[in-house]
């Protein structure tokens, strides 16, 4: 499987497009009492998008983040930590597989910070 590099700006772009389609889809579900599988979700979404591309735990944050020694994505330098540097995807107020509708409008505010200081 190949590996693609991905700009600052691009990682933001599409992680935004990615969660904004599975904010959808979560919506959806809900909405007829099905039940949620977010990985199954960014799997569906990236084999549309990126067929045969590897993105590293199927999120374009921990792609963008790297992987450390022992195999460990380095949250450290994940794209949201650089705008909020208290923010984790498993946070429990916005737990991306928990609450995944709230991890997108966390994202969300955070790329519209991301969009603002790049015009700056």
């Amino acid at each position: 499987m190949a590996k693609k590099k991905f700009t600052l700006e691009e990682t933001w772009r599409y992680h935004d497009y990615m969660w904004k389609w599975i904010d959808g889809q979560v919506a959806a579900l809900e909405a007829a009492d099905e039940p949620v599988d977010v990985f199954s979700l960014k799997e569906e979404w990236l084999e549309k998008h990126f067929p045969g591309v590897k993105i590293e735990a199927d999120c374009f944050f921990c792609e963008y983040a790297g992987i450390g020694e022992g195999g460990v994505i380095l949250c450290e330098n994940c794209p949201g930590v650089f705008i909020d540097p208290d923010f984790d995807c498993e946070d429990a107020d916005y737990n991306y597989r928990l609450c995944p509708r709230k991890f997108y409008q966390k994202t969300k505010d955070l790329y519209e910070i991301f969009l603002k200081n790049k015009a700056l």
